[in-house]
């Protein structure tokens, strides 16, 4: 499978405003469990992502792919850990789950034990970095990310897509803080049209009375 950036762009969004929203959003149909659909079907897949989100860059994805298929045992199990930080960050961010949140900062007193920090580029800037690079990686930087989204000044913009059955989240930074769809071409579109379509059966049948 080809892991061009416009493939991978076709195959993650990247709507939300940051990486682990757009991890949770990995998800399609969410709050509907007999339309709920999977995005992340393997370890390949979230090693895509994480290329596509930056969270590793094209020669560790390399890496790490030739590593999974060389242990695919541990890559499987990194695959479902992934998933299961997926829905833990979901209840500790979304639904402000304080027993999830107390699992956020555990997770990340381990991967900070394993992290150090390094210069980041020539303006003398530093950055966490891996103290080594392994199948773990991935969930790693996962983590680092949660606790930043976590502890944002704006996590109060966090916010659901209206659609009954979608549960896509997303930052709302709209100018008046207002925005109702994960996307207006999606979400938005199909439920103004189901409103439009419900109005006018009630008036086919009857329901409506015309107003003055």
């Amino acid at each position: 499978m080809t892991t061009d950036l416009p493939e991978l762009a076709s195959r993650f969004s990247q709507l939300s405003g940051h990486p682990v929203l757009d991890l949770m959003n990995t998800v399609d149909w969410r709050l509907d469990p007999r339309r709920r659909l999977e995005r992340l079907h393997t370890m390949d897949d979230v090693l895509d992502w994480c290329l596509l989100m930056e969270l590793v860059d094209r020669d560790e994805h390399n890496a790490l792919l030739a590593t999974a298929g060389q242990h695919p045992r541990t890559a499987t199990r990194e695959h479902d850990a992934v998933l299961t930080w997926r829905e833990l960050a979901y209840d500790a961010v979304v639904d402000r789950s304080e027993p999830a949140m107390r699992k956020v900062v555990a997770a990340y007193r381990d991967v900070m034990a394993g992290s150090d920090l390094q210069p980041a580029d020539p303006s003398g800037a530093w950055a966490w970095a891996d103290t080594r690079v392994d199948l773990r990686t991935a969930r790693a930087r996962i983590v680092r990310a949660t606790v930043d989204l976590a502890t944002r000044p704006d996590l109060r913009l966090i916010h659901q897509c209206e659609d009954e059955a979608c549960g896509w989240v997303y930052l709302d930074t709209s100018p008046r803080h207002n925005r109702r769809w994960c996307s207006a071409q999606g979400c938005g579109n199909r439920n103004r049209a189901r409103r439009f379509n419900q109005r006018q059966r009630r008036r086919d049948t009857g329901e409506e009375t015309e107003q003055g």
